[in-house]
């Protein structure tokens, strides 16, 4: 299911990806570089202002429940 906060690559010209895909951007989690063992693919620097300006908003709402400082 889509969500506000996911971001939809349907342009795979310079991604590697192989599908359209989907950043699902309130699923990001910190992990040990040491647990990935390969890149899926690249974010072309068109979807950057998007992603940045989701995580803003999903922060200012994390901000507001006192979650962050």
């Amino acid at each position: 299911m889509f969500k506000e906060t996911d971001i939809k690559i349907t342009n795979l010209q310079n991604t590697g990806l192989k599908v359209n895909s989907a950043i699902k951007l309130h699923r990001i989690v910190t992990i040990s570089t040491d647990l990935i063992k390969r890149e899926l693919g690249n974010l072309p620097s068109s979807y950057h202002k998007s992603v940045n300006d989701k995580l803003s908003s999903i922060t200012k709402v994390f901000r507001h429940l006192g979650f962050c400082n």
